[in-house]
């Protein structure tokens, strides 16, 4: 999965991103389906090129991908079924040497002011995994930092914007259309986990909506779910247990990091508040609205929590954190949940 992920001939995070989409809860715009079909082919090209086809897994799955790319196709979960299936073909461990150009996001919604376009050129380096200490997948290391201002404010009708980036590129906006924020990316190791310094109160905005829209563990990616149901950390005053749905911007953690995770995370105790929930739907994003005001273009609404998708400031929002909906949850010890998934078939 690591590797899918930093492979550059196709940009692994976003088929990964793209593929969690049609399988979610939540419908995917019309043009993620045309994107999809593009992730295809240009995986069904570079396994071909490598001569991965050799194998009959591989060769299986790029006659079924170009039976699915010449059909019209009435159902695209079918066509990210098989995108999928390349996360355990021979081509997932195909290595890509050349550079990758960032286009990602960050936690603080506010780029700095440039004067010329933002472009994807900030290279992601490679370096030789040494041991290092474990840093959860999703914390944004030094360096990776916010992308020039380049936003516009497009006019859609009398009273309704629409927030757009000059250079816009579409992964620059979530499944149900929300502009995000941008981030560059910092180098990686050999298996394409980011190194660098920890900036350990915040999260990479891309790593953050990856991890969190397809429900993997914010630590190593994995699949979050366990044999009890999604495992979600919070702070011990983070959150009213009394309330009956909880809001949660925190990817969810697998068994095997949870006890890390609490042991790493700034905002956490030893003894935090776990939430183990059957289901947990997306509800919007966290983010700021933009508007015209006496410096042009700029920030006029920081909404104090999450923003719900299908709200009228979503057209002017960027956006920096997916946020989840946990209505059907119970809180549990986190020794007492680690002892219950240890006796679990």
């Amino acid at each position: 999965m690591d590797r899918l992920r930093g492979c550059t001939a196709f940009g692994g995070g976003a088929l990964l991103d793209d593929v969690a989409g049609f399988l979610d809860d939540v419908p995917p715009a019309e043009e993620f389906a045309e994107r999809l079909r593009g992730h295809l082919m240009r995986l069904v090209n570079i396994t071909v090129a490598a001569e991965a086809k050799q194998d009959t897994d591989a060769a299986h799955l790029i006659e079924r991908a170009r039976t699915l790319r010449a059909e019209a196709l009435s159902d695209d979960r079918r066509m990210a079924g098989i995108c999928g299936g390349w996360v355990g073909s021979p081509v997932s461990s195909l290595s890509d040497s050349s550079p990758r150009a960032a286009c990602g996001r960050r936690h603080d919604p506010r780029p700095a002011p440039h004067p010329r376009p933002y472009r994807l050129t900030h290279l992601r380096e490679k370096n030789v995994r040494t041991e290092p200490p474990l840093v959860p997948f999703v914390v944004q290391r030094e360096g990776e930092e916010a992308a020039p201002a380049n936003l516009l404010l497009t006019t859609l009708g009398p009273g309704r914007y629409r927030l757009r980036y000059a250079d816009e590129d579409p992964r620059d906006r979530d499944l149900r259309g929300v502009l995000w924020a941008r981030c560059s990316f910092g180098a990686v190791d050999d298996l394409g986990v980011p190194v660098g310094r920890p900036q350990w109160r915040m999260m990479h905005p891309l790593r953050q909506r990856g991890t969190m829209q397809a429900l993997r563990c914010q630590v190593c990616t994995d699949p979050a779910r366990t044999p009890l149901g999604y495992v979600f950390l919070a702070g011990p005053d983070a959150v009213d247990p009394e309330q009956p749905v909880v809001l949660t911007n925190q990817p969810p953690v697998c068994a095997r990091h949870a006890r890390p995770a609490a042991d790493l995370c700034p905002h956490l105790t030893r003894t935090p508040m776990v939430l183990l929930a059957q289901s947990a739907p997306l509800y919007g994003v966290n983010g700021v609205g933009y508007g015209y005001g006496e410096q042009g273009l700029q920030v006029v609404a920081r909404p104090k929590g999450p923003i719900p998708y299908g709200h009228a400031l979503l057209p002017t929002v960027l956006a920096s954190q997916l946020v989840r909906r946990l209505s059907s949850f119970r809180l549990v010890d986190l020794d007492e949940l680690l002892w219950e998934l240890e006796r679990t078939p």
